[in-house]
């Protein structure tokens, strides 16, 4: 049994006609039947009664019919949360970052993603350097805009490289 045959028992139920049920899906009445075997099958008992109106619940089909409804939608739901996560068009980036960074570079960088990919989410972690390698290595987080990890351990990309700008008095000896 697959979870598709799920679907097609709840739209199967709810019909009460094979054939009704079969035009909904877009399938063949033999198709929805073979599904329908499978389903009873599984559970080890017949789900309906056949009746010369159509197909009724019998008790057994009831219980299954609840279970096939929230097991869909639990199924749907885990599909979308994944899509969500892995889809680069509207997926959610987990980025953790030291504080150095959380108040300037981070918030242009994201400025800047936004404008090309504004379906985009960040899950957003401040952290402090070892924090950050030890969700990279379990995978808590995606990126990071911190310490450079090891080539070996990590693939990383150079973003931004920063200037370091020393302001000293005029008559100190670095001024020159």
């Amino acid at each position: 049994m697959h979870v598709e045959d799920l679907r097609w028992f709840v739209v199967l139920a709810e019909a009460e006609r094979l054939t009704d049920a079969a035009t909904t899906l877009g399938t063949s009445q033999p198709n929805l039947s073979r599904s329908l075997r499978r389903v009873e099958d599984a559970f080890g008992v017949r789900l309906f009664e056949r009746e010369h109106r159509g197909l009724v619940l019998n008790p057994y089909g009831r219980i299954v019919l609840e279970a096939a409804r929230v097991g869909a939608a639990a199924v749907d739901a885990a599909q979308q949360r994944i899509d969500e996560l892995t889809d680069p068009e509207s997926g959610t980036v987990r980025l953790a970052f030291m504080h150095s960074v959380g108040t300037g570079v981070v918030p242009d960088l994201l400025t800047a993603f936004r404008r090309v990919a504004p379906a985009v989410r960040f899950a957003l972690r401040e952290e402090p350097s070892h924090e950050i390698v030890r969700d990279l290595e379990s995978g808590e987080v995606d990126s990071d805009h911190g310490p450079r990890p090891s080539r070996e351990q990590f693939g990383w990309h150079l973003l931004e490289q920063q200037r370091l700008c020393l302001y000293v008095p005029p008559d100190h000896r670095l001024a020159g």
